[in-house]
């Protein structure tokens, strides 16, 4: 009788000793999605931050605009259409070539 509770308390042990050690696995991986997290984080900021100086033009001229995610620029035509950028070059390029008011 003594020997099937030592068997048992051995076999817990082990178990607790198994379940411990995913334990440390499943931090070590939380550890490193939170690092992956904030560095993508961080990237998007910047993406988005990249906007500012296109976002300042476009308010200056009263047209408006959304900055869609994760970095999308959306413009709104005097028509009603449209337009997307994916890039602040790109939308700034397209705010050179078009007339004020259009």
């Amino acid at each position: 009788m003594l020997d099937k509770l030592c068997s048992r308390v051995t076999e817990a042990e082990d178990r607790i000793g198994m379940a411990e050690d995913q334990l440390v696995d499943l931090d070590s991986r939380v550890v490193k999605l939170r690092k992956e997290n904030d560095f993508l984080m961080e990237s998007l900021v910047k993406r988005r931050k990249e906007y500012d100086r296109v976002k300042t033009e476009l308010r200056s001229k009263d047209i408006p605009f959304a900055l869609l995610h994760p970095a999308t620029l959306r413009i709104t035509l005097p028509d009603g259409g449209r337009r997307f950028f994916q890039t602040p070059k790109e939308a700034a390029a397209f705010l050179r070539e078009t007339p004020a008011g259009t």
